[in-house]
This record gives structure tokens, sequence and C-alpha cells, in this order.
């Protein structure tokens, strides 16, 4: 039996292969700016087809779009492997607004449970978003499928 890995194309917003640049290769043009982290091997040991980051200061700053905040529900997939979990660690966000839980953001918990959070905007309370917290936990130097 063979399984071969496929990329949905239907409602698709936005798609990063992270190959030397942030293109979206959707067709939507919605074209992210990568500052700081360095190219990488990929799972797969392809040479510059993923990001390293420093924890400190590289970031992919994705477009503020009104096609980036589309409506629930959503569908989130990509790869990650993290060095440090005993701390929170940002994995991404999208229209951040101090003081209101706003848009989506996914973070790796001091634990190494991957959770995603839903905002609405109106404020800061819990009332303003909704989170999912992953049962299973990422372990320092493990790829997961997210």
């Amino acid at each position: 039996m063979s399984i071969q890995a496929q990329l949905l194309t239907d409602s698709l917003i936005v798609y990063y292969d992270f190959q030397g640049n942030g293109n979206d290769l959707s067709g939507n043009n919605l074209n992210a700016t990568v500052t700081g982290p360095t190219l990488t091997a990929d799972r797969k040991s392809n040479a510059n087809n993923a990001y390293s980051f420093d924890g400190t200061d590289d970031v992919i700053t994705f477009s503020t779009s009104s096609k980036m905040k589309p409506a629930l529900p959503i569908s989130v997939s990509f790869w990650i492997k993290s060095d440090k979990t005993n701390a929170v660690n940002p994995v991404f966000g999208n229209n951040y607004q101090n003081n209101k839980y706003n848009g989506v953001n996914m973070n790796i918990g001091a634990d190494g449970a991957v959770s995603i959070s839903f905002g609405d905007g109106n404020g800061a309370g819990s009332g303003n978003r909704q989170s999912k917290v992953s049962n299973l936990k990422l372990t320092s130097g493990i790829m997961l499928l997210v």
C-alpha cells in the first residue's frame, strides 16, 4: 500500500512552503515577511526547506489581509520541532492587539501541550476567547504535525 501526501486546495486561504522565502503558494498573494530565522534542513533532511528560530527576535510576519481572518471553523497544519519545552513558546498568531484576545494564536505550553485559541477581539476576558489544548505533549527535539 502506498500513501501519498496531498495538497488540499478546497477553500485554501494560504500555503507557505518556506523554501527560502515567505511566498504564499495558494494563489491568494498573502506573502509573509521573514525576519531573522535561518534556513535549515526540513524533517526529510532537505537542505534550506525549513526555518530555525533563535527564540529571541526571529519572526515571520503574515499578511494583515481580511482573508487571514476567516470565519470559524478553520484547520491549520504544519510541522514543528521545538528544542525547549520549559516555558510557553508562541508558535504563531495573527491580528494581535494589546489587551484583547483577537485572531488565532497557537502556543506550546511549558508542559509541551500545544494549544490554539480563537479570540473575538472584544476584550481580554476568557469569555472573549475559545481555546483547545492537545492531549499529546511535544517533547524537546521531537517533531509534531499539527
